[in-house]
């Protein structure tokens, strides 16, 4: 299954939860919780990818391999500049 399709999953099945605006984009953002209550997506609007994952029973934030790698990117670049 491709994200594309699991959010499209999602969104039929989960529970909407709430919507918000990117502080640096402005674009939109939403979050939903599956079924038994155990995860929560949140999901970028304008293109349906997965930002994270959370397991409410952990309180473990998975975040997707390229949000980690632009994350690592940035800080290494600020810490050239430092």
């Amino acid at each position: 299954m491709s994200e594309i399709e699991f959010v499209a999953e999602v969104k039929a099945n989960w529970t909407f939860i709430r919507r918000w605006l990117g502080a640096f984009t402005g674009t939109s953002y939403s979050l939903w919780r599956s079924p038994d209550g155990r995860f929560e997506v949140g999901i970028h609007e304008a293109d349906n990818e997965i930002i994270g994952i959370l397991d409410t029973t952990t309180q473990l934030m998975l975040i997707p391999a390229r949000d980690i790698l632009r994350i690592l990117k940035k800080v290494v670049a600020e810490g050239v500049r430092s």
